[in-house]
């Protein structure tokens, strides 16, 4: 298995990448509320991608004269096309007096190769390479930091950074082992990066063709002890960190979820009553919490987190039962489980009818319960896959 295991002699997420002057940003739009800039530069790792290895940076500044203003990067989901919820986010924080620097994570949009979809490339069956695409993502943040602290509109020492998915997890490692980091919010993302890539419902493919090549969860624990935030949370965490997670994420395993709160030092939690991808649904309550969260943390005041934000429960899925065969369902949670694994009541909306079910949850999706509707009550099967 040495083809597997990763060279000790490598570089490392410890690594401080080497020093370079850069060129000034780009004035791209101004309106009332900020002034967006572009700024390019090449990133301290060399990959197999010439795409892959130079950074387009955006950059939101909020019209605020007179004093220095704290900067969060953003980070995106895994396989984003463009900066749409990173821009909406990015205005919350100009209405808090809050800069944003947007940067893309190796292998998406205009780091993808042409003609490749982007992030297709970031997360492979091969967990050399899974090491190698995190090592750039992290040295690119340094490098960033680096940049940020050259412009003097911005604070140099508190700067903060925020992920969704995929880019909440590279936030996890990032500030892990970056200290100019000081500052963190996660969302939908976790620790533990075995667990969640051989429990997470998104990797299925790659899961498979690392099993054919003899791994198991504990081996790829092994193997990605280099870019694990479990690993480096025992040395350094950021000052303030929020947490939002999703009850009934089956992309980020709840135990991963579970595990970077456990890491970290008393982070601030908020469970979405959704799954992966509901807290879209609820965008702008989600970053109004999150920019809540950074504007009293840059200024060291006490910060709560909502203890819940309200989010319809949307199941998308199949049921099977003995009055209506097998049917493809959409539907919303009526009485919503607390967790999964717990009874619920939701109404279904079907090409040939409307039903109600009152199910109990089993596992991997899976439900059974009592589906009534005109023609009378049918007992079955349900799968379905909580937003």
């Amino acid at each position: 298995m040495t083809s597997l295991c990763y060279c000790a002699s490598a570089q490392t997420v410890l690594d401080i990448p080497a020093k370079i002057s850069f060129a000034d940003w780009k004035l791209v739009e101004q309106n009332v509320l900020t002034t967006q800039y572009s700024i390019e530069f090449p990133s301290p790792v060399v990959s197999e991608t010439p795409a892959n290895d130079s950074l387009n940076i955006l950059v939101l500044v909020p019209k605020i004269a007179g004093q220095p203003v704290p900067a969060v990067v953003l980070l995106h989901y895994w396989g984003a096309t463009d900066h749409r919820v990173e821009l909406n986010f990015a205005r919350e924080l100009a209405r808090k007096g809050i800069a944003s620097v947007i940067m893309p994570l190796p292998y998406h949009m205009n780091r993808s190769p042409e003609g490749v979809r982007s992030g297709s490339f970031a997360i492979s069956a091969d967990p050399n390479h899974i090491i190698r695409t995190m090592l750039q993502a992290i040295m690119d943040l340094k490098r960033t930091a680096d940049w940020i602290q050259t412009r003097q509109e911005f604070r140099h020492d508190r700067i903060g950074i925020s992920g969704a998915s995929l880019g909440a997890v590279i936030t996890a490692l990032a500030s892990s082992v970056e200290p100019r980091f000081t500052d963190a919010a996660f969302v939908v993302g976790g620790a533990d990066l075995a667990h969640l890539l051989w429990h997470s419902s998104r990797v299925v493919l790659q899961r498979d063709t690392m099993r054919s090549k003899g791994i198991t969860e504990q081996s790829l624990r092994e193997i990605l002890k280099p870019i694990e935030p479990l690993e480096y949370f025992k040395n350094h965490r950021p000052m303030n960190s929020y947490v939002i997670g999703a009850k009934f994420d089956t992309v980020i395993p709840q135990r991963s979820v579970d595990h970077l709160i456990d890491g970290l030092e008393k982070p601030h939690t908020l469970w979405l009553e959704t799954g992966h991808y509901g807290g879209f649904l609820i965008e702008k309550q989600v970053q109004r919490s999150l920019g809540d969260f950074f504007s009293k943390s840059f200024a060291d005041q006490t910060f709560v987190a909502p203890s819940k934000l309200s989010a319809p429960t949307i199941r998308l899925g199949v049921t099977l039962d003995t009055k209506g065969g097998a049917q493809i369902s959409a539907g919303i949670d009526l009485l919503r489980p607390n967790w999964p694994r717990e009874p619920f009541a939701s109404i279904l909306f079907q090409p040939s009818s409307t039903q109600l079910v009152l199910g109990v949850s089993l596992d991997n999706g899976l439900a059974v319960g009592a589906f009534i509707r005109q023609k009378g009550i049918g007992f079955g099967m349900m799968w379905s896959m909580i937003l």
